[in-house]
């Protein structure tokens, strides 16, 4: 979902007041990766332009998708716009994949890293040095923890702590099949993950071939609770409700606009409430996709000095 108009008019008014105030007009930048490599032997004419920011131009960002030559087709038409090829990519789970709404041919934005708890208020958290068959178990929650923290594109489940390493369902099919951390490869089918609905703020996270990510009955209480596969149970497995607390920088947001405001604008300082408390709403219903420099999930600032 697009930030809200509120949100949206609430910006544009505070670019348009630092260009009063001879601020230099930001250029919002993305993190991407265009033409995502798994995709290449499907698309050969796609230029990998790799991962790294890249400049849009507000104005188009508004009104136009962004395109690259040679990357249209996917499995949707393209816009014809100079650029980039993008897709914004929904940071909630999506059954699916109805969730992805796309504008342009290929690239995705690297959604939010979160926590993985389970209704009996551990965290799903991987140990050791983060190696091939590195093990995960459940441990108290703690939100400073990057072994707590993971991020899911839709397919693979990867580790914050240890980029480049995915969970992965060694034993998929098994009830107590292993789970632990591998090497991300899109081809391995070991790390194909469906998060979906599970009934209130609760989802399922399933092996797309195989059972559901679960945690063991007899420890599910204990810290560093065991965590395998079993055979997966809908609603009715509490051992399989997940919550995914999406975390937001809400805060270093709200003390950016107060310095903002008591630097140019000190008379409407008191407006950094109400900008908050829209800004925070939309930071849980918000895409992946950074649009005026306020996505929630890109560490840079609303306003480019």
């Amino acid at each position: 979902m697009w930030p809200s108009a509120v949100l949206l008019t609430v910006l544009a008014a505070l670019l348009a007041s630092a260009a009063e105030s001879g601020i230099p007009a930001p250029t919002p930048r993305i993190w991407a990766h265009c033409c995502v490599r798994k995709y290449d032997a499907m698309y050969p004419n796609c230029e990998n332009l790799g991962d790294g920011f890249y400049d849009i131009n507000v104005q188009d960002a508004m009104t136009n998708c962004l395109d690259t030559p040679g990357c249209n087709g996917f499995s949707f038409s393209a816009h014809a716009q100079n650029g980039y090829g993008w897709y914004k990519q929904s940071c909630y789970p999506d059954d699916s994949n109805n969730g992805y709404d796309y504008s342009g041919s290929h690239g995705y934005y690297e959604c939010i890293k979160f926590p993985l708890r389970s209704k009996f208020g551990f965290c799903l958290e991987t140990e050791g040095d983060g190696r091939a068959a590195t093990k995960v178990h459940m441990s108290s929650c703690d939100s400073s923890k990057l072994e707590q923290k993971w991020q899911y594109d839709g397919t693979m489940i990867s580790s914050a702590k240890f980029p480049g390493m995915c969970l992965d369902a060694a034993e998929r099919n098994s009830d107590g099949g292993l789970v632990h951390l591998w090497n991300c490869d899109p081809s391995i089918r070991n790390q194909h993950w469906r998060i979906t609905d599970s009934g209130g703020d609760h989802v399922e996270i399933k092996a797309t071939h195989g059972k559901c990510l679960d945690v063991s009955h007899n420890t599910r209480n204990t810290e560093g609770g065991l965590v395998h596969m079993w055979s997966c149970g809908g609603q009715t497995n509490d051992n399989q409700k997940w919550v995914q607390e999406y975390e937001t920088d809400a805060a270093e947001k709200r003390a950016q606009l107060v310095a903002f405001y008591q630097k140019y604008k000190p008379e409407q300082v008191e407006q950094v409430d109400a900008i908050m408390e829209a800004y925070t709403v939309q930071a849980i219903k918000q895409t992946c996709m950074a649009r005026y420099n306020a996505d929630p999930f890109q560490k840079r600032p609303i306003i480019a000095w």
